[in-house]
This record gives C-alpha cells, structure tokens and sequence, in this order.
C-alpha cells in the first residue's frame, strides 16, 4: 500500500484517495483489496482515511523465490512471505457473522500468511 517501486497505491494518491471516498460515499461494506504482481507477499490493513480498516491481500509470485530485499509497508501485518505461492479465499456463509479466511500458500500448499475477518469487521461500526 506504501511502498513506491513498482506499482503501488503510493504512486496513484488520487486514485487511492478516489477508492477510498467511493466506498465511503456509497456506504458499500464488505469490501477486500486482492492483489499480486509482487515479488513478495503480505497482508495490509489501512485504518486511516476509511469508513473501516480496508485489508489488502496480496500474494507473489508462483514460480520464484524473492531474493532481493522486501519494500517497505507501514500497513503491513505481520511478515512478508519470499518463497513462491498462491491466494487462497474461504468464505463461511453458514455463520451469523459470515467469517472470511484469507491466506496466502506455498506451492506446497503449506500456510504462509493467514488472516481471518468477520463480515461485521468490515462495516463502518
């Protein structure tokens, strides 16, 4: 969400500052960034500015491991995952307060990153 290498948030403010008053000003909830096209993987949580934390969810690369040093995110929960992997959504519809997983995999299928929300979470409160 911050770093300013590659393409990112940091380099398109107006159109981030657009998104987030497009959500703010139709009342929509329930909404998840999904990204990739990085050479790393991690999790961000965005608190300020949004009607609620806007989470951005980002996976890298599936077929090369990072060997370069990983971007700074000051949004970031957590570590950033190097080894090649994958997105992997999960959506419990059959709970009063639906419950999202989302996670980022190796090509192993082994956890890297995880992180488990609430529809209600992503609400203003």
């Amino acid at each position: 969400m911050e770093f300013t290498g590659w393409e990112s948030w940091a380099n398109m403010p107006n159109e981030r500052q657009r998104l987030i008053h497009l959500i703010r000003d139709t009342g929509a909830t329930g909404v998840l960034m999904l990204s990739g096209d990085t050479p790393w993987a991690d999790v961000s949580r965005l608190d300020e500015e949004a009607p609620y934390p806007l989470w951005d969810f980002t996976s890298g690369p599936l077929n090369r491991r990072i060997t370069t040093g990983i971007g700074p995110n000051r949004h970031r929960i957590g570590q950033a995952a190097r080894e090649p992997n994958f997105g992997y959504i999960e959506i419990d519809w059959t709970a009063a307060d639906p419950e999202v997983r989302v996670e980022v995999r190796s090509v192993a299928n082994r956890s890297l990153l995880r992180q488990t929300l609430r529809l209600s979470e992503l609400q203003p409160k």
